[in-house]
């Protein structure tokens, strides 16, 4: 209790009360409790929040120990969120925590539950989530915050819509690596390649069947094998016939110099790893028999012990480095490099950012100064923290230019019918005769000129369906109303049900209408100069079909001219040039002009 106090002392100093007093109101959501999540409750616990939500999904495993410092060996198996809650409940009794056990994407975490929050921490491990989980904050202009690690390596962002780019506003990479299943099967050349054909192996033999058009055919033949020795129950023997296979024979039919194939490790470790392979095989063989399959887990030691035996194995008959358990598991697994103190680093920065963040908005005149950044972590330079400024959004990013986010609908889907809201609608935006509704790429409500008797009686009967029968359930719908008369979207709703609610509720974007005139894609600014050179203000857009310019007339190039970007820049360049000696052609033809007269 002493420790308490001293620190919310020591948190009144270098924050002030005021501050304070504001920032404890927040009500904030903790995505994701692994590495970082731990190390983010840590930090909050130094404050008095009004409402902090925990959610993960995942439960708690024996390799998470080493940096999620808050679980023990005992809390294995039990769900991290709740785990954290109980641990942080008894050390600190003042937090108001709550824990959740499901998927964010599910239902029940749509918009409305998004809603009740000041601020959202993410401290996820795929981009799939992430990316859920941005569109939400910047759909509801909440203040988000990311992070990430690799190692040494990590980052920590705020996105805020209107302020900064977004999740989504970066460009996307491909962590996996394809390696060639030839290469795999018949002559390895690095110690991963024995790694990946000793998980095909496991998948073929203790997993359920391989179809034929399966990445892991490439051992097909060693199933088939299995397959005629199916009725045969002395695993052990069976074991031991698979090992001299796969080890011997089969190998010295895939090289051509068969002389120089053999067994370069000492017979210790040959020994060592063969007696593994044999005793895990008995293991899993006698699990697959009892529950029909054995799923790979990467935290199972049989399952690791038999496909690092099988990986070492394959090193020693190609003269490839052997490879540690703790190396393999990170491969076959596919474990990102988990290092507590990166993770603490970019924890700490987060709620740094937030707190600047909050300082700002409390108190716009005294903080103005101190700007949000981008850090990022890493150990090859001298300079361990980089910071950059905020990067701006991309124009066309569909989750943060608020031009493209849809406008919220809050309603009950048991008594709003569409007409209703259609109604609604319309009013909020102008009346309009010819359009329809799309849903999940589906038409669902047509209403033009030229229909027929049939059509327009089932445009009467969907006009009174409750909204739940039109969308199945009582997820988030997004739907998009198309103008038919001109082929162009009029608005993008996103409907949220809302139970027992008793009006239809708009939340409109703050968009900015002229901008909406023309979606610019890709501008500069001209140059002075170039302005002066040219006597009309046009816009140049590029004609995929031909590789010209087309000159397009544009209100909102009244004021400043811009330039489509092209890759083409020669056709961009002569057309300049050949505007230009135009100029200097009646100018000198002017003059002459003049000349003649006098």
């Amino acid at each position: 209790m002493q420790i308490h106090t001293q620190s919310q002392r020591v948190t009144k100093l270098l924050f002030g009360e005021q501050f304070l007093e504001k920032f404890n109101q927040t009500s904030l959501l903790l995505i994701g409790v692994g590495g970082i999540g731990c190390e983010v409750l840590k930090n909050l616990s130094q404050f008095k929040f009004k409402e902090i939500h925990i959610l993960d999904l995942d439960t708690i495993e024996v390799s998470n120990l080493n940096r999620q410092f808050l679980f023990r060996k005992s809390h294995r198996g039990h769900y991290k969120s709740e785990v954290a809650k109980q641990v942080l409940e008894y050390q600190k009794p003042f937090m108001n925590l709550k824990s959740h056990t499901k998927n964010i994407k599910d239902e029940q975490y749509g918009l409305k539950f998004f809603s009740q929050f000041n601020l959202v921490i993410m401290a996820l491990d795929n981009q799939e989530t992430r990316s859920f989980v941005n569109k939400q904050c910047m759909i509801l202009d909440i203040p988000l915050l990311e992070a990430g690690t690799t190692g040494y390596k990590g980052q920590a962002y705020i996105f805020k819509r209107g302020q900064s780019r977004c999740y989504d506003c970066f460009p996307k990479t491909e962590n996996k690596q394809s390696y060639p299943a030839c290469t795999i099967r018949t002559l390895p050349e690095k110690p991963v390649h024995c790694i990946i054909w000793a998980k095909y192996l496991f998948n073929v033999i203790f997993n359920e069947k391989i179809e034929e058009n399966d990445e892991s055919n490439l051992l097909l033949d060693i199933q088939k094998r299995l397959e005629d020795n199916k009725e045969d129950e002395n695993d052990k023997e069976n074991g031991e016939k698979l090992f001299e296979q796969i080890f011997l024979n089969d190998v010295l039919k895939q090289k051509e110099e068969k002389k120089d194939l053999q067994f370069l490790q000492s017979i210790q470790n040959e020994e060592i790893y063969a007696s593994i392979f044999i005793a895990s095989f008995d293991i899993l063989m006698k699990q697959k028999r009892k529950n029909s399959c054995v799923i790979f887990e990467k935290d199972d030691d049989i399952c690791i012990k038999f496909i690092t035996a099988a990986t070492n194995l394959r090193c020693i008959v190609f003269n490839l480095p052997l490879q540690t358990q703790f190396q393999v598991k990170e491969i076959a697994g596919n474990i990102v490099p988990a290092i507590a103190s990166t993770n603490s680093i970019v924890s700490a920065i987060q709620i740094s950012e937030a707190i600047k963040y909050f300082q700002r908005k409390f108190f716009q005149n005294d903080y103005q100064d101190i700007q949000n950044r981008e850090l990022y972590i890493q150990n090859e330079s001298d300079m361990k923290i980089l910071d950059t400024k905020q990067g701006k959004s991309n124009e066309n990013c569909l989750s943060c230019n608020v031009n493209l986010i849809p406008d919220i609908v809050y309603c009950d889907f048991n008594k709003t019918n569409l007409g209703q809201f259609l109604d609604r609608l319309f009013n909020e935006n102008g009346e309009l005769q010819n359009f329809s509704i799309n849903f999940c790429q589906f038409i669902i409500y047509e209403n033009t000129d030229f229909q027929e008797e049939e059509e327009i009686e089932n445009r009467k009967i969907q006009k009174v369906k409750p909204l739940f029968q039109i969308f199945k359930n009582f997820a988030d719908a997004r739907i998009s109303i198309m103008n038919e008369d001109d082929n162009q979207i009029f608005c993008i709703c996103l409907l949220v049900h809302i139970e027992n609610s008793q009006e239809i509720t708009f939340k409109k974007q703050n968009r900015n209408m002229d901008s909406l005139k023309i979606n610019w894609k890709n501008i500069v600014q001209k140059t002075q100069e170039e302005k002066q050179k040219e006597p009309e203000k046009v816009l140049f857009k590029n004609n995929e079909n031909n590789g010209l310019l087309e000159i397009l007339e544009s209100e909102s190039a009244s004021d400043q001219d811009l330039i489509f970007c092209d890759n083409n820049n020669e056709n961009i360049e002569n057309k300049r040039k050949e505007n230009q000696n135009k100029n200097e052609d009646d100018e000198v033809e002017e003059k002459l002009q003049k000349k003649v007269k006098i």
